[in-house]
């Protein structure tokens, strides 16, 4: 029984355990890079302009050749994966600076699963770089994000490294490497790049 004015002990304890909690996931979140994956939801909060359709720059002056890119990748996934419900927004750093801001500068692009993102850093304006993070979204939309991002590497590597006639040979490391060997081994035993395995 607690008496007027004597505090509840259970409700102190749950709050105290509350406030842990999200200072613990906000620690995590934080050690993580969420704050970079979060400041993609508002890019133009940090320096980028952004058009109508879903294409934002660093530079203006390289707007057109983001949009070609991006048509292009939306094109190419269309004609030779499937197509594509709800395209991503593509964010396009001109600079390495502006890529930190939203991921690992040392990358070439990446997809921001769950916030249907692409950004590309400076060294990725390529077609088949475009096309290899387009993939990355096909598939969370074919998989499902929660899903996708439980799939195999070799699987959801190898296939967007395959399917988007990536023309580097050797890839970057010997374990994308490995993840496309893996990938076309797969697909030799006639199994349906489609259907992802069990």
């Amino acid at each position: 029984m607690c008496l007027v004015g004597e505090p509840n002990l259970m409700l102190l304890w749950k709050k105290g355990l509350l406030v842990s909690l999200i200072t613990s996931a906000g620690v995590l979140l934080s050690a993580c890079g969420a704050s970079q994956t979060l400041r993609a939801l508002t890019p133009e909060d940090f320096g980028m302009t952004c058009t109508s359709d879903n294409v934002c720059v660093d530079d203006a002056a390289r707007i057109g050749e983001a949009r070609k890119l991006n048509r292009h990748a939306l094109g190419f996934v269309a004609a030779n994966v499937g197509p594509i419900a709800q395209p991503p927004r593509v964010l396009f750093c001109s600079t390495r600076d502006c890529f930190a801001q939203f991921g690992d500068p040392t990358v070439a692009a990446h997809y921001i699963i769950g916030f249907d993102t692409i950004v590309v850093n400076d060294i990725g304006w390529y077609n088949f770089i475009v096309r290899h993070e387009m993939i990355h979204h096909w598939q969370a939309e074919q998989i499902g994000p929660a899903r996708s991002s439980r799939m195999p590497r070799w699987y959801l590597e190898g296939m967007a490294y395959v399917l988007s006639k990536d023309p580097r040979d050797p890839l970057p490391s010997p374990e994308i490497e490995g993840w496309r060997d893996q990938f076309n081994a797969w697909i030799a035993k006639g199994n349906d790049w489609r259907v992802p395995p069990r």
